[in-house]
C-alpha cells in the first residue's frame, strides 16, 4: 500500500512538472527570439545556455542566428554540422552564411545549393548565392542569380541597384543603365541618378529624344464589344494632371462641351486634347482645331466599339509600373483641374466589372473564385461610389480603388462570372459593405481597425484556415513554413512567404533623407494580427515615424505589413537587416489567393464571401 501511494505521488509529480517544464522551455524560446529581433544575440546565447537548451533541436537555429550576428562563423559550422541528416533549408542557409563569412566560397555555394534544393523559391538563399559568386569575381553568374530571384519576387527593387553595380564591373554599360533606370523608377537616389547620367553619355543616349518607354502613338484597331447598358453608371478617373492626352475612337463620335456646343469627331484617327491655360480645352485632329469650354464629353455614334487612350501610365510607384495603350467602353469626359487635364470614363457598372474582375484576378482561376471576386468588386464599387466626387469621378482606375485596365483585359470566363452574379451585392444592415480585398493575407486575416483604424463588424481579424501563432517565437517559425491555410497556393509561392536582406548601403538609400546618416530602424507598434503599424527611422539628424500602408514603400517596397526584423549592429549602428514576411497587400477582407484555395477545396462563391466578410448571405 505504501509503495502504491509512492507511485501515485510520483505520477502526480510528473503530471504537474512536465507541462511546467514545457511551458518554461517555450518561455525561454520566446524570450530568446525576442532578443534576436532586438539585435541582442549575447542575451539569446546566455539565456539558452543558462537553461540547458543549447543542445536541443528547437534551440539550434536560434543559437546559429545569434552566432551569425556576432560573426562567430566557425562555431556555427561546428554546431550545424552535428545535425544528423538535416532536412530543413535554414540549416544549409546558415551554414552557407558561415562559410561565406570565413571566405570559404566553394563550401558556401555547396551548402546554399543544398538549401535551395529543399526550398527552390527562397530568395534569401538565391541572393546569398549571388553575393557569393560576386565575391569570387564571377559577376555574370551573380547577375544571373539576382535575375532568377526577381523572377520569384519582382518586388525586390533593391536588387536592381546590385545588378547595375555588377554590370558596371564587367563593363556591360547597357545592362547597367537598364538596371539603374529600373531602380530609379522606384526610388530616386542621387548617386544612382549621377551614374545614369554618366551612362547616357557613354551610350550616346540623347535625353532630348524623349522617353523610349513612351513611343509616338500609333493608331490601333479598335475592339468590337457587346454592351450591357441596363445597370447604373459609374465614373472612373483614368488620368489626372495631364498636359495633353492622345486618344482615338472606333467610330465617329459626338463632342459636347460645357457650353452645350456639339461637334462631330472622326473615328479611327488620332486626336489630341490640351489646354490653352484659359480654362478652355483645345481638341486637335482631322485637320480641325476646336476650342471648347470644359467639361468636354465624347460619345461614340456606334457604341459597340471603344475609345482608346495612348501612353497611359499604370502602377506608378510599384514594381509592375509601365505605360500602354488602353481601350474603354462607354463615354469619355475631359475636365480641367488646377494641375492639368482629368480624363473620366463613364460606363455601366456591370461593364466596368468586365475589366475589373480580370484586372484583379487571373481569368484562368476557378469559376467560384471569379464569382466571389465579381461580387466583392461590385459591392466595393457601390460602397465607395462618389468617393472622389470632388475630383470629378467616383473611383480611381488604379489599385487605390480597383485595377481597371480596360477592354484588352476582358476575358469570357470573367465576363461569365460577372453575368452569373449580376447585381449581387453584399449587405450589412441593409447597406453595401466596404468589401475590401487584397492579393494574399499570408495566413492571417486582419481587421480594418488593425490596418486603418476604422472598425467594421464584418472586417475582423482571424485565421485563414489554420491555427494562428500565439507568440513571437511561434510567429517567427510560422513565417518560415508553408502553413495549411487557404491562401497557400504552392504554385504562387512568393505571395504567401517572402524575405528581404538589406545591407547598410541598401538601408541608407531607402532611409528618409531628413534623418541624415542612418543609425537604426525599429518596429514601434504591432497590431493583434501581427501586422506592423508603425516604424521609426533613427539618424544623425533625428527621427522619422512611418505608419500603416506607407511602411511598405518606406522599407523599399515590401509586399505587406506582416513581417519581423532581424537587425545586426556594429558599435550600436545598424549594419544589416533581414526581414521575414507573409502575404501581399493589407490582408483585410477577402484574400484573393484564399478565395482560389477555398474554391479548389470545394467551396462555392457564397461560402467564400461569408468566410471572409463574416456576414450572412
Amino acid at each position: 500500500m505504501k509503495l502504491k501511494n509512492t507511485v501515485l505521488i510520483l505520477l502526480l509529480f510528473f503530471a504537474i512538472v512536465r507541462p511546467a517544464l514545457a511551458v518554461n522551455s517555450l518561455t525561454i524560446l520566446e524570450q530568446s527570439e525576442q532578443y534576436l529581433q532586438q539585435g541582442m544575440p549575447h542575451r539569446t546565447l546566455e539565456l539558452l545556455k543558462n537553461n540547458n537548451l543549447l543542445g536541443k533541436l528547437e534551440a539550434i537555429h536560434l543559437q546559429a542566428q545569434a552566432l551569425l550576428q556576432l560573426g562567430n562563423y566557425q562555431e556555427v559550422i561546428d554546431l550545424l554540422t552535428n545535425i544528423t541528416n538535416p532536412s530543413d533549408w535554414e540549416t544549409f542557409y546558415y551554414l552557407g552564411l558561415a562559410y561565406f563569412g570565413q571566405g570559404q566560397y566553394e563550401q558556401a555555394l555547396n551548402q546554399l545549393q543544398k538549401g535551395l534544393a529543399i526550398r527552390p523559391h527562397t530568395t534569401l538563399i538565391i541572393n546569398q548565392l549571388a553575393e557569393t559568386f560576386a565575391s569570387m569575381g564571377q559577376y555574370q553568374a551573380a547577375i544571373n542569380q539576382l535575375q532568377r530571384s526577381l523572377q520569384y519576387d519582382a518586388s525586390q527593387t533593391n536588387l536592381y541597384w546590385k545588378i547595375g553595380a555588377l554590370a558596371d564591373q564587367i563593363g556591360d554599360l547597357q545592362q547597367a543603365y537598364t538596371a539603374y533606370t529600373k531602380a530609379e523608377a522606384m526610388r530616386s537616389v542621387p548617386e544612382i541618378s549621377k551614374r545614369i547620367n554618366e551612362l547616357m553619355i557613354a551610350l550616346n543616349i540623347d535625353p532630348t529624344k524623349g522617353d523610349p518607354s513612351r513611343p509616338e502613338p500609333k493608331l490601333i484597331k479598335h475592339s468590337t464589344v457587346v454592351r450591357d447598358k441596363s445597370s447604373k453608371l459609374i465614373r472612373i478617373g483614368l488620368i489626372e494632371d495631364a498636359s495633353n492626352v492622345t486618344f482615338s475612337a472606333g467610330s465617329d463620335f459626338t463632342i459636347i462641351d460645357g457650353a452645350n456646343q456639339k461637334h462631330t469627331g472622326k473615328g479611327n484617327q488620332l486626336w489630341e486634347i490640351s489646354t490653352n491655360g484659359k480654362n478652355q480645352l483645345i481638341l486637335s485632329g482631322n485637320n480641325q482645331k476646336l476650342i471648347l469650354t470644359q467639361p468636354v464629353k465624347l460619345q461614340l455614334l456606334n457604341d459597340s466599339t471603344t475609345f482608346a487612350l495612348y501612353n497611359v501610365d499604370f502602377g506608378t510607384g510599384y514594381f509592375w509600373a509601365g505605360t500602354e495603350t488602353r481601350e474603354y467602353r462607354g463615354d469619355l469626359e475631359f475636365l480641367l483641374a488646377a494641375k492639368g487635364i482629368t480624363v473620366v470614363n463613364e460606363l455601366p457598372v456591370e461593364e466596368y466589372l468586365y475589366s475589373v474582375v480580370p484586372g484583379e484576378m487571373s481569368a484562368s482561376w476557378h469559376m467560384e473564385a471569379l464569382k466571389a471576386q465579381a461580387v466583392a468588386a461590385r459591392t466595393y464599387t457601390e460602397y465607395n461610389r462618389g468617393r472622389y466626387q470632388s475630383r470629378g469621378f467616383d473611383l480611381l482606375a488604379t489599385v487605390q480603388s480597383a485595377n481597371y485596365p480596360g477592354v484588352s483585359r476582358e476575358h469570357p470566363r470573367t465576363t461569365q462570372a460577372v453575368q452569373e452574379t449580376r447585381g449581387e451585392v453584399l449587405l450589412y444592415n441593409g447597406r453595401p459593405i466596404d468589401a475590401v480585398y487584397s492579393a494574399n493575407n499570408g495566413g492571417i486575416r486582419s481587421s480594418s481597425k488593425d490596418v486603418w483604424g476604422g472598425h467594421r463588424d464584418y472586417l475582423q481579424s482571424g485565421s485563414d484556415g489554420d491555427k494562428l501563432p500565439q507568440d513571437t517565437y511561434s510567429l517567427a517559425r510560422w513565417l518560415r513554413i508553408d502553413p495549411p491555410v487557404y491562401s497557400n497556393i504552392g504554385r504562387l509561392y512568393s505571395t504567401l512567404r517572402w524575405t528581404r536582406h538589406y545591407t547598410r548601403e541598401d538601408l541608407q538609400r531607402i532611409a528618409p533623407a531628413s534623418i541624415g546618416k542612418l543609425i537604426d530602424v525599429k518596429i514601434t507598434a504591432v497590431a493583434d494580427s501581427y501586422r506592423v503599424q508603425s516604424i521609426q527611422w533613427i539618424g544623425s539628424y533625428g527621427t522619422y515615424t512611418v505608419r500603416n500602408d506607407a511602411i511598405r514603400s518606406s522599407l523599399g517596397g515590401l509586399r505587406s505589413n506582416l513581417f519581423i526584423f532581424y537587425p545586426v549592429y556594429h558599435d550600436n549602428i545598424l549594419h544589416e537587416l533581414t526581414i521575414y514576411g507573409a502575404g501581399w497587400g493589407h490582408g483585410v477582407g477577402m484574400s484573393q489567393y484564399g478565395a482560389l484555395g477555398m474554391a479548389e477545396a470545394g467551396f462555392n462563391y457564397k461560402e467564400i464571401l461569408k468566410f471572409y466578410y463574416d456576414i450572412e448571405i
